[in-house]
């Protein structure tokens, strides 16, 4: 037979079973609706990849750069559609867009082309 204090403590016991099953409904859920997925690419310049070039993500306006090996990847990226711009110090940049419609790893990579700059003549004139 039961005690009471037995009885107060199994009635507990389920109030605490109830709520761990309910918030643990509610972790699932969200996330669930939080579904989100990365990006790895290579920026090149001229065939070679091209190390700590800049990548900017639109229209987040979140900026990362490459590694030693001119590799990036960008995580925690929500579903939806982004531009991409890569760009590198003696390049032009490159912008190109990308749709995330499901999890998982992405690949966009980005092929530089040099860029000309003309600049006017530069005088140097020094005293003694």
């Amino acid at each position: 037979m039961l005690g009471i204090s037995n009885f107060i403590f199994l009635q507990h016991m389920k109030s605490i079973s109830r709520v761990f099953y309910i918030t643990s409904l509610c972790i699932v859920a969200f996330s669930s609706t939080a579904q989100q997925t990365s990006i790895i690419g290579t920026v090149y310049t001229e065939g070679i990849p091209a190390p700590y070039a800049s990548i900017e993500i639109s229209p987040s306006g979140r900026v990362i750069s490459t590694d030693e090996r001119g590799i990036y990847q960008i995580t925690d990226i929500d579903l939806g559609s982004y531009q991409l711009m890569a760009s590198y110090l003696g390049y032009r940049s490159e912008t190109k867009e990308i749709t995330i419609s499901a999890d998982g790893l992405h690949t966009l990579d980005f092929k530089l082309s040099p860029s000309t700059l003309y600049v006017d003549q530069v005088v140097v004139t020094g005293t003694k």
